[in-house]
């Protein structure tokens, strides 16, 4: 399944108090296994602006980080791999010209994050990466 179709199902259904189908749960899940995607959702989730810079997302990122992380690191794979399938799923609107991310706030993605810090360790700074 598309990124497109997965975003319009995501909307149509889930926003709607609907449900997914077990392929559409899978990219779903998929998407938000990884730390750094949920702590750019959470940036939007507890920030009042639904849009930020490329580089306010590195900075906070970066805040969260492991010590010692790698700013440059950091911007490559949120370019080429957080961003996009962020955006594939419809969470985000991403326009690389500009470096602008704008939120696509959905409140029971919102949930899920909430409930992964809540039993997680969000600071730990062991990631499965793409």
């Amino acid at each position: 399944m598309g990124g497109t179709e997965l975003a319009d199902a995501w909307h149509s259904s889930i926003g709607a108090g609907g449900a997914l189908s077990a392929s559409e749960l899978d990219v779903l899940f998929e998407v938000l296994a990884d730390r750094e995607r949920r702590r750019i959702l959470r940036y939007f989730a507890e920030s009042d602006d639904e849009a930020a810079t490329f580089a306010e997302l590195i900075e906070f990122l970066a805040d969260e980080a492991a010590e010692g992380a790698d700013p440059d690191r950091l911007a490559v794979t949120l370019h080429h791999t957080h961003l996009p399938k962020l955006a594939d799923v419809g969470f985000i609107e991403y326009d690389d010209r500009s470096e602008t991310v704008r939120y696509r706030g959905e409140p029971a993605v919102e949930e899920i994050v909430a409930l992964a810090r809540t039993y997680g360790s969000e600071s730990d700074s062991s990631s499965a990466r793409d």
